[in-house]
């Protein structure tokens, strides 16, 4: 939404704008203000909570900037800063793209810190399980990206356990 848009369509506005003429100091104290949040994602702020609030103080600054000499600052609120990892995303994405060829397999994101992010692939035909780590994401992204059978048979890593199950079932059975 625009800020026009949220001036004059967000449902609460009007309470909102009363408290203002109410209380107009709150906008200008430093004092914490709980359910008032942003996030930062690559440089750009957008509204966690408080959107109404934040509608408010656009205009309020906007019409009084001798009280917010450096932009309409929202005082005493969160700030939370995301980091995207557009590489992983990147894989993931091609990881997923690549195992739509083969329904038995499934692949998602299953948490963990930072540090120890965990991927799992699942092998519905065998009733089987493998948790990954960032590193073996990159890994099984080139190995599904080979073209040939032999070459993900004898692959890296994780394609020792393969070859022992025809895990994947990339190939053809064995038996």
């Amino acid at each position: 939404m625009s800020w026009l848009e949220m001036l004059h369509g967000l449902k609460r506005i009007e309470s909102n704008l009363k408290e203002l003429a109410r209380n107009p100091t709150y906008y200008l104290s430093r004092e914490e203000k709980p359910h008032w949040s942003f996030v930062e994602v690559d440089d750009k702020i957008f509204i966690s909570s408080g959107k109404h609030r934040t509608t408010v103080l656009r205009y309020l600054a906007h019409y009084n900037p001798e009280h917010f000499k450096t932009g309409p600052i929202a005082r005493g609120v969160q700030l939370f800063r995301r980091h995207l990892d557009y590489e992983t995303m990147d894989l993931v994405n091609a990881i997923n793209q690549r195992i739509e060829a083969f329904p038995h397999l499934s692949f998602r994101y299953i948490g963990g810190h930072m540090s120890e992010r965990r991927w799992q692939l699942s092998n519905q035909s065998q009733n089987s399980v493998w948790n990954l780590t960032r590193g073996q994401i990159e890994e099984l992204s080139h190995d599904l990206s080979e073209t040939s059978f032999i070459k993900r048979l004898i692959g890296r890593g994780y394609q020792a356990y393969f070859r022992e199950s025809m895990w994947t079932g990339l190939g053809p059975n064995l038996d």
